[in-house]
């Protein structure tokens, strides 16, 4: 009985959660790895190549984007029994 009730605290902490751990793994690719779109961003920034930082960069953000609309689309689904929200 307690689980619809906090199934949209639930969905909005998997929201953040998914937006903090794009940014880490993005970060994370840019300190340890050699390969991966946050290893491209950081070395054409290091060179000075600004169209291809901004190429990752808008990589990121759709794929953020993408995401964002999918958790909230599943937000919406799990709590369609609410009503209007």
């Amino acid at each position: 009985m307690l689980l619809p009730l906090a199934l949209p605290g639930v969905i909005g902490a998997l929201r953040i959660g998914t937006g903090m751990s794009i940014v880490a793994v993005i970060v994370g690719e840019m300190i340890v790895s050699v390969y991966g779109i946050g290893n491209w961003i950081s070395r054409h920034r290091t060179t000075f190549d600004t169209p291809d930082v901004y190429a990752g960069i808008v990589v990121v953000l759709i794929f953020a984007l993408v995401i964002n609309y999918a958790m909230v689309r599943l937000g919406r689904l799990a709590t369609r029994h609410r009503g209007a929200t």
